[in-house]
């Protein structure tokens, strides 16, 4: 097998990680990849499946796939469709063991949905996935961007998961500022129109409501001219705003997530910006409720594959 070009961790094995994994990679070429588990995990959820993915998918190992065992593994069958502290501190293993080959080669990273009880549990922290790569770079947590990127949205969050009274005091001029230099960087031009959403019902009326909206337009207003906003948030989405836009800042998790389920479910890829590596992931979660049951979408493992190979951007 050629170097791989992709590091992959296969999150937890217990949600639909290891089954849109195996149909992504399936379907390829995206490769080669080095999955961070234990082949059989792979090949199991393959076989569970359909026998002729199992068998396309089989075909491919040590070529466009190849596993790396992120050593011990849990004894006996894994138990699909919830979360079980064993298997769970196996997928912080393997996000682990691919996040220090990634940094080390300076390969692309992407990796596969795990729960938060996974970081708890190791003794990480009530952490994501965000926040424990930009610790593993040694870079400060609030210098790396979450930009989430389907279905012509790119959606940016000033802020992650912290409290909602917590947003206003996080977000600022110089917050916005370094956020429209990740995305200008990820988008490869010097000067994207990039739009700020508002936080309050419009704009806190220009100052009659609340006046952190109409504070933050005059101190954008010559800080940073790429930045238009902050806008309405409740018109931002419609269709023909996003057209006059390569991408948006929201200023909190939910007010990016909304819009980007709802448009861009199946498509999204939640990309980390900042790091000295690229990151990618699907933009969703375990999925225990469907994990085992072969309905599961892979369309957004797919993407992030592509993203991280350079070949849908």
């Amino acid at each position: 097998m050629n170097p791989p070009t992709i590091e992959c961790s296969i999150g937890d094995p217990c949600g639909v990680s290891p089954e849109v994994l195996v149909r992504s990679l399936a379907e390829g070429p995206v490769g080669p990849v080095r999955v961070h588990a234990h082949a059989d995990l792979l090949l199991d959820a393959a076989g569970c499946l359909d026998p002729a993915l199992a068998e396309a998918f089989a075909e491919r190992q040590g070529h466009t796939w190849i596993a790396a065992r992120p050593a011990p593994r849990p004894e006996g069958a894994v138990p699909i469709g919830g979360y079980h502290p064993a298997w769970g501190a196996y997928a912080l293993r393997s996000l682990e063991a691919a996040t220090r080959a990634a940094l080390e080669s300076s390969r692309a990273l992407v990796t596969g949905p795990l729960s938060k009880h996974s970081f708890i549990d190791g003794r990480v922290g009530a952490v994501g996935h965000t926040e424990f790569l930009a610790r593993a770079s040694g870079i400060p947590e609030d210098d790396v961007l979450m930009l989430f990127d389907g279905n012509g949205l790119r959606i940016a969050t000033l802020t992650r998961h912290i409290p909602l009274a917590a947003v206003p005091g996080q977000v600022h001029h110089d917050a916005v500022r370094r956020a429209a230099r990740l995305v200008a960087g990820y988008l490869g031009k010097p000067d994207p129109r990039i739009a700020l959403a508002c936080l309050d019902p419009h704009c806190g009326e220009w100052g009659g409501l609340a006046d952190t909206d109409l504070s933050l337009r005059e101190a954008l207003a010559t800080a940073d001219p790429r930045v238009l906003g902050p806008l309405a948030a409740d018109t931002l989405f419609l269709p023909a705003n996003l057209s006059r836009f390569d991408a948006i800042l929201c200023w909190y998790h939910d007010q990016a997530m909304i819009p980007v389920k709802l448009m861009a479910f199946d498509t999204a890829v939640n990309v980390t910006l900042g790091l000295p590596i690229l990151r990618t992931s699907p933009a969703h979660g375990p999925g225990y409720d469907i994990a085992g049951k072969g309905i599961a979408d892979h369309g957004s493992m797919q993407r992030a594959l592509q993203l991280a190979v350079g070949e849908s951007l």
